[in-house]
């Protein structure tokens, strides 16, 4: 696969924000965009955005959300592309994505949580970095730790060199070594959840071999934990040829009363115990105020004993 790096992100450029998945909340939403113009950039919101025609759990029909998606990239005042917010219904629209405007429009895209779907089609089926990091409803400026991650994500998307080691706050998040070692590879992954059900599709992860797979979920029992993980080892996604495995976070785990039960960390460390690669758990990686943005086809380093991750390659030019 040819890398495509987005062109970089310059001060008082244009930002364009889109609604692929559900509406985000209403003042989360004008919050972010706030935080933004602050910080200088101008922005732009797409149709969906602008007037939520709510369709049930979703922004607006699949047709429409992909139309919006098309227009961010073919607007040439847009620079970057970020979404307002996540939930669900991403994978609705797939099929509806031209990615041959996305290829012939390279641009900074970012997101998380259900827009996984979006990084990884995106990235698999024209090469171009995206970037797995925060969306718009969650910048905001009363959080020190929702500022530190908006403060890393721009760094990433504007410097033209490596930003070299991820950094965190020590005192705060505190990540685990599951299986000791190190190794080099480009960086895949996002949402466990999302990552599973498209896989076996045009739009999943492909190949693997010497990659930096990352993980994160939310709001899950332990058992679909366990489940999505399974399918990725049966899939051979999870594999021994992989550079390195960052497990983020596994928020707001469900456990029904009085049902036995395992730990997301003791599910975790049984997978990579099959695979036996060097791998961290607890990163700063997903569904919490500390999400670290990652640039997924970007060449990175993981040293599990020493709980680093160092982005080895600028993720834009």
């Amino acid at each position: 696969m040819e890398i495509i790096r987005p062109p970089a992100l310059s001060p008082g450029s244009t930002i364009a924000v889109v609604s692929p998945s559900s509406p985000a909340d209403p003042k989360s939403l004008a919050r972010g965009i706030g935080y933004l113009r602050k910080r200088g950039y101008k922005v732009v919101l797409g149709d969906v955005t602008k007037s939520v025609r709510m369709h049930g759990y979703l922004a607006a029909p699949d047709e429409m959300r992909a139309a919006e998606l098309s227009w961010a990239f073919k607007n040439e005042e847009v620079k970057a592309i970020i979404a307002a917010g996540g939930g669900a219904g991403s994978i609705r629209i797939l099929p509806y994505v031209d990615f041959d405007i996305i290829r012939s429009n390279p641009k900074i895209f970012i997101g998380f949580s259900d827009i996984t779907t979006l990084l990884i089609a995106i990235h698999e089926l024209t090469g171009l970095v995206t970037i797995h990091g925060p969306v718009v409803k969650d910048f905001n400026p009363h959080n020190k730790e929702a500022m530190t991650s908006a403060e890393w994500l721009f760094k990433l998307v504007s410097l033209k060199e490596p930003v070299g080691d991820v950094v965190y706050d020590e005192s705060i998040m505190l990540p685990r070594v599951v299986i000791s070692g190190s190794g080099e590879g480009r960086l895949v992954g996002g949402n466990l959840t999302m990552l599973a059900v498209t896989l076996g599709t045009k739009f999943g992860i492909k190949e693997q071999t010497g990659r930096i797979l990352f993980l994160e979920d939310v709001g899950m029992e332990p058992y679909l934990i366990d489940n999505f993980l399974g399918k990725l080892w049966l899939s051979g996604v999870l594999r021994e040829d992989l550079a390195g495995v960052i497990i983020g976070e596994f928020t707001e785990i469900i456990v029904p009363q009085g049902e036995y039960t395992l730990r997301p960390e003791t599910i975790v460390a049984s997978y990579m115990q099959k695979v036996k690669v060097p791998s961290i758990y607890g990163f700063p990686v997903g569904h919490s105020d500390f999400n670290l943005a990652l640039p997924i086809g970007v060449k990175a380093r993981i040293n599990a004993d020493e709980l680093k991750l160092s982005i080895l390659e600028s993720a834009v030019d």
